[in-house]
Formats: C-alpha cells, sequence, structure tokens
C-alpha cells in the first residue's frame, strides 16, 4: 500500500466522517481521559486527529494548557482546525506522519491514539511507538483505543464495506510487546461496547517506573463516596439496634 494511495482516501474520508461526527464513543473515550487525570493545564499530543473531533473534546477541557494534534491528511488537518477555532489553550494541528513525526523533543502529560493503530500497517507499529516513546515523559499517559480484534474480524467476514483502506486486525499482545520494548507498561486495560458487546478495547500505558511503596491517594470523589458509605452503615447500625 503506497502512502499517496492512504493519503487520498483520507482526504476523501473527510465528507464521511462529517457526516458521522460525534458519537457516543468519543463521549466514552473524553470520560476516559478525564479519569485518568487530563486538566485544563495538560500538555497533549493527539496522534491521528481525524476532523478534530476528538480535540475539539479535549479542548473544551485544556483551557490553559497545550494540544498538538497530527493527521496524515491535509484535507482532515483543515477541518481540525475549523474545529478547535476560538478554543482558549495554546492548540496546533499540523500534518504529520505517526511513524515518523517529531515535536522538538517535547514531553506531553498524554499521548493519544484513539482509533488510529488500526489503520496503520502491522509493519509500521514499532516506528510508532518509537514516535510515541520520544513524547513520553515520567508521567506521561499514552492512552490507545483499538477495535477489538474479533470485531474487526466480524466486519473482514460480513460488512467489508465498513472497513477503511487499512483496517488491521490486532490482538492485545502485539500492542503490548511493541510498548514493553520502549518501557512503556500497561496500567489499564478494558474491553467495552458501544453499540455491540465487547467492540472496543481502551488501554493506559505509562514508562516503567521503580515501585515506592507509597499509601494511596485518593481522589476526592472516592473519599466523598467512602465518607458517604461509611455514614450511611453507621445509620443502619444505630436503626436496627434502636429496633431491638
Amino acid at each position: 500500500m503506497k502512502l499517496g494511495d492512504v493519503v487520498r482516501f483520507y482526504d476523501e474520508f473527510v465528507k464521511h466522517q462529517q457526516r458521522v461526527a460525534f458519537n457516543e464513543r468519543h463521549r466514552f473515550l473524553y470520560r476516559i481521559l478525564r479519569e485518568e487525570g487530563l486538566r485544563k493545564d495538560s500538555r497533549v499530543l493527539e496522534v491521528g486527529c481525524g476532523i478534530g473531533v476528538m480535540t475539539a473534546l479535549m479542548a473544551s477541557r485544556v483551557k490553559s494548557g497545550r494540544i498538538l494534534s497530527i493527521d496524515i491528511s491535509e484535507a482532515s488537518v483543515m477541518r481540525a482546525k475549523e474545529a478547535v477555532r476560538g478554543a482558549s489553550g495554546l492548540i496546533d494541528v499540523v500534518v504529520g506522519d505517526a511513524t515518523s513525526f517529531r515535536a522538538n523533543s517535547e514531553d506531553f502529560d498524554f499521548v493519544t491514539l484513539l482509533d488510529v493503530l488500526e489503520h496503520i500497517p502491522l509493519d509500521r507499529h514499532e516506528e510508532v511507538f518509537k514516535t510515541v516513546a520520544t513524547h513520553t515523559g515520567p508521567r506521561t499517559k499514552v492512552i490507545i483505543n483499538i477495535p477489538t480484534p474479533e470485531y474487526n474480524e466480524y466486519l473482514r467476514r460480513h460488512e467489508p464495506r465498513e472497513l477503511q483502506i487499512i483496517d488491521e486486525v490486532i490482538p492485545a499482545d502485539v500492542i503490548t510487546r511493541h510498548a514493553y520494548k520502549r518501557d512503556l507498561v500497561l496500567q489499564r486495560f478494558m474491553t467495552y461496547g458501544i453499540w455491540y458487546e465487547d467492540q472496543y478495547q481502551v488501554m493506559t500505558f505509562r514508562r516503567r517506573q521503580t515501585f515506592e511503596k507509597a499509601p494511596m491517594r485518593q481522589r476526592k470523589i472516592h473519599q466523598f463516596r467512602e465518607r458517604a458509605r461509611l455514614v450511611y452503615g453507621n445509620v443502619r447500625m444505630r436503626i436496627r439496634s434502636a429496633g431491638q
């Protein structure tokens, strides 16, 4: 497959993306990013931004940070720039190839590849993870979302017209093998469905770190829930005691 063919496909694919636009998968992935700690001052490298749906969602949160989004399709980049026009954060959307892109050795808080890896030939994944590792520091989180292998295999057999010009079947161990080679270790893995059961998988990686025996740091919401649970339990115990 020639690179020019891929670029032409995605330049033309923009019209389809605009028709589909925002959907529940984007909303779900945005929630994942929030859970993983996306803040108003986060620095994000978005690999494969398409027409900027996730870019715009992240920009609604990242008000004083930085988002650098890349895509191989110039037509997609133009639409993505329109999608984030007027956003308050520092946002750059540029044409770039995931296998070779470099951002002046910047480290980011997040590197995202959301519905991207399956559209890159398997024999180029090692180069993609080299790109990813180049832009990660000790605290960077790498978020990857892909269709499950079973879902893509189903599409190949029954609905091939739903597939894009490149749509690889990627078992999770293929991803972890490339990641671990670059000293990125798996922290979170989840299979989930949006329209059908077991349709997608989302993974979080971080740089390998020496284990430190540090106490858990609960988020405020978790602390609140725990306190509420304890209060509720105490109230129930008192009610039961009063009734005896």
